[in-house]
């Protein structure tokens, strides 16, 4: 099977994200973005899919990953009312499972869609997103919540590896996410 490419590393996320995304001074446009990405995921999603996610964090290298993850959507046939359930997740670098203590840090598509709403809702400093044009996912997230504090911000990237289906070639492109 081939084996889809690396993402590039946190930090160079990162420095993509901040040279032109969402800006955090508007977050009326921030959060229709998030909403056009997210209707664009329920409606595109596969049923199950594997994921890449690495957190970039002053924290221990079981809490940063990377990890995979497989993870079904249930009531996906139901528009609007899926529930994503992580079926396993393990570090990348040995196959592991990650304990429990540590799997919280880690989020489905929904659970990062939830986190993007979360900061733009609690006022964060900054929110910068990359969604994937096809499927709608947040590809690359780098959430500030107070630029005067050190260390807490929130980066992730996630990387979709083996959908169970993809959406349909011939379907019209989604609307601009960007």
């Amino acid at each position: 099977m081939p084996r889809i490419p690396r993402r590039p590393s946190p930090i160079v996320a990162w420095l993509i994200l901040a040279a032109g995304c969402a800006s955090p001074s508007q977050p009326n446009a921030l959060l229709e973005r998030v909403d056009r990405a997210e209707a664009v995921w329920l409606r595109e999603a596969p049923e199950a899919y594997e994921a890449r996610q690495h957190r970039a964090c002053e924290c221990l290298r079981e809490a940063a990953g990377p990890v995979r993850m497989t993870v079904t959507r249930e009531n996906a046939a139901l528009p609007g009312s899926t529930s994503e359930v992580v079926v396993s997740m393990t570090y990348e670098s040995d196959g592991e499972p990650v304990p429990e203590e540590y799997r919280g840090g880690f989020y489905t598509v929904e659970g990062l869609f939830g986190l993007l709403r979360w900061s733009i809702e609690v006022g964060a400093d900054s929110v910068e997103v990359d969604f994937d044009p096809a499927l709608g996912y947040p590809r690359d997230v780098l959430i500030d919540l107070d630029r005067g504090t050190a260390d807490e911000e929130l980066i992730y990237s996630f990387e979709l590896l083996e959908p169970a289906d993809g959406p349909d070639p011939a379907a019209p492109p989604p609307p601009d996410i960007r």
